[in-house]
């Protein structure tokens, strides 16, 4: 497991210490430091978002003419980019950034390609973006759950091709053998 190629520091474990799953694990979290990082702080800023929109939603509940003259600020339009902002952007970069730590932790290999999961959430936050602003726009296909426009949908689906590709590229060079068994040591 040589992190070369991976854009970050070495691990703060020393060679010599002769342990060498101390190791191991820390050459793992230094693969997955800059995607995992990348999805959190995502996930967070999508959290804020969604916040204060879910605020402004409810506020439109209880003063429904309030800044009513302008479309994309109506309540049937807010509430589902609302919806949208909270399970496409935050609750999805959330998992995903857990997922590609546990899958890389429990398979116990590296990422080889963990700037190939960066530009995945970087497309995935340009699918729900432009997402969100056309429900905000008008352009919803009145589906809940599935408001996202058909040119959002697609840039979403280009950004899930990052993870069957670094998953089973690890698999294909049998660096995942271990993956999904259990494995005493003793």
């Amino acid at each position: 497991m040589n992190p070369v190629g991976i854009p970050l520091k070495e691990p703060s474990v020393s060679v010599a210490a002769g342990d060498t799953e101390q190791l191991e694990r820390a050459l793992i979290d230094a693969s997955t430091r800059v995607p995992v990082l990348i999805f959190y702080t995502s996930a967070v800023g999508w959290l804020i978002l969604g916040t204060l929109l879910a605020g402004f939603v409810s506020f439109k509940l209880h003063t429904p003419d309030l800044l009513s003259d302008i479309s994309f600020l109506t309540w049937g339009r807010m509430r589902p980019a609302h919806m949208n902002v909270m399970v496409y952007g935050w609750a999805s970069m959330a998992g995903m950034g857990t997922a590609i730590w546990l899958m890389a932790r429990l398979c116990r290999t590296v990422l080889r390609y963990p700037l190939l999961l960066v530009a995945g959430a970087g497309f995935w936050n340009l699918g729900v973006l432009l997402g969100v602003g056309g429900i905000l726009l008008g352009d919803s296909t009145g589906y809940q759950w599935l408001e996202f426009p058909s040119y959002a949908a697609i840039i979403l689906f280009v950004a899930l091709r990052g993870w069957p590709i670094n998953a089973l590229r690890g698999a294909s060079t049998g660096s995942v053998a271990g993956c999904g068994r259990l494995v005493v040591r003793e």
